[in-house]
């Protein structure tokens, strides 16, 4: 019986610990991290301040979890990129058209994406932030020019110069394209404009020059 009892409890404090990280999510992307308190965390997660303490010793310490439980698709799928997929570079701008949608439709990414990139300023207050994105910014660019490489190796670009060039149009596109969406209230505007700047590095770069098709089955 009280084998059940402790199990129940533990149980229970772990699904509350998870609202809270849920809730604490929500706060920090709609209100900013700042301005964010427990008391509106508490009101959120359907809980006490006390409970939020029990867990969690302070805001930074909350924030830390909230950073950690992010899975972000896109990144996955870069890792999963190799020199024995057929076109690197088609792949990629899939990725990208993918990640676009993802951040029209999925909460989780709209919430990831706005506290790496779209509240970044607040970095500079709270370390597990700065940490998190520092490491984002560091693994995604990574990735990218990973890709690139591996598309230059397949010659579908014809140089590293030119690949320089594409990546930072990609990433910084897509940075802006990011900030935009949250900055205009989630206008889709800044979203169709990146994917014409997908289109724009596809034509001139690739299938112009290789007579790569474009793979539309992600749209």
């Amino acid at each position: 019986m009280e084998v059940n009892l402790v199990r129940k409890t533990k149980e229970e404090a772990s699904i509350t610990k998870e609202r809270i990280i849920k809730a604490a999510e929500e706060c920090f992307c709609e209100h900013g991290v700042y301005l964010s308190s427990f008391d509106m965390v508490a009101k959120k997660a359907k809980c006490t301040r006390g409970a939020i303490y029990w867990h969690f010793r302070d805001k930074n310490e909350l924030l830390y979890h909230v950073t950690q439980s992010f899975r972000w698709p896109l990144m996955a799928e870069l890792k999963g990129l190799s020199s024995g997929d057929e076109h690197i570079f088609n792949a990629l701008v899939s990725m990208f058209r993918r990640c676009i949608n993802d951040l029209s439709t999925e909460s989780q990414v709209q919430h990831y994406l706005k506290l790496m990139i779209y509240r970044c300023d607040e970095a500079e207050t709270y370390k597990p932030l700065q940490l998190s994105l520092s490491k984002f910014m560091c693994d995604f660019e990574k990735l990218v020019k990973d890709a690139m490489c591996l598309s230059i190796s397949k010659g579908e670009i014809d140089g590293e110069d030119k690949s320089v060039i594409i990546t930072n149009i990609l990433l910084y596109s897509f940075y802006g394209a990011v900030r935009k969406f949250f900055i205009t209230g989630k206008s889709q505007k800044p979203l169709t404009e990146f994917i014409e700047i997908l289109d724009h590095i596809l034509g001139e770069f690739v299938i112009n020059n290789k007579n790569y098709v474009l793979d539309e089955s992600s749209d």
